[in-house]
């Protein structure tokens, strides 16, 4: 049984890896420097915190720069690393 993937579909998947090749994932682990991976963090990038964990300080959200190219602007995630409520981390 052979399974046929149509041409559209390859087309889509190309799109899709080079929009989220960009992107990084910058794990916070408990106690690290939340202040640092948000200074680091770029529009699309997704900052991963431990579950459980508390990060104590006052957290300045930088201001990150619009694209000026017409693309829609990407925002900055932060999530906890396992996500057990899809929805609730998308």
């Amino acid at each position: 049984m052979g399974f046929r993937i149509p041409s559209w579909a390859t087309g889509v998947v190309y799109f899709l890896a080079a929009s989220a090749a960009h992107a990084a994932t910058i794990a916070v682990p408990s106690g690290g420097d939340l202040q640092a991976a948000l200074n680091a963090a770029q529009p699309g990038d997704v900052i991963t915190l431990e579950p459980d964990a508390t990060y104590t300080g006052n957290f300045i959200l930088p201001n990150k720069a619009l694209p000026d190219n017409g693309d829609t602007p990407e925002y900055i995630t932060i999530r906890p690393t396992m996500c057990f409520r899809p929805l609730a981390c998308a």
